[in-house]
């Protein structure tokens, strides 16, 4: 899904979501750029950036 730039929304443990492309994967964690599910990720429509802690993500869905 990184790859692919697809956009994906990311379920936690706590029952919550995020919805976005994921920028970058790395041992621990992943790095998200939050934007709109029907919006392109693109400079001006991205509203923010997350770090997601592995031990926080219950699963991961494309859109």
């Amino acid at each position: 899904m990184s790859r692919d730039r697809a956009p994906v929304r990311v379920h936690d443990v706590g029952g919550d979501h995020v919805s976005g492309t994921i920028d970058a994967v790395l041992a621990d964690h992943l790095d998200l750029s939050r934007h709109a599910d029907d919006e392109p990720r693109r400079g001006t429509l991205v509203r923010g950036r997350t770090t997601i802690p592995y031990a926080a993500v219950a699963g991961v869905r494309r859109l």
